[in-house]
């Protein structure tokens, strides 16, 4: 699986639970780059959306990622 599918896979198991490319690249083991990379990528696929709002991990108001709505 490529580091796009798998975090698309977590997000899609946890809808409406934005997270900060910070929890995502602890959650997954990336580096932070790939993280904010992968996070960018799939706000262009359907059902995944970029926000600023509060990570659903650490609390922190960030831009997050979210499969859904948040």
């Amino acid at each position: 699986m490529t580091g796009l599918s798998v975090a698309a896979a977590l997000l899609a198991g946890k809808p409406r639970e934005p997270l900060c490319a910070n929890c995502l690249a602890s959650m997954l083991s990336f580096r932070l780059p790939k993280a904010r990379r992968v996070a960018m990528l799939l706000e262009g696929i359907p059902g995944y959306y970029r926000q600023h709002t509060t990570c659903s991990r650490c609390g922190k108001r960030r831009l997050t990622i979210v499969a859904g709505r948040g």
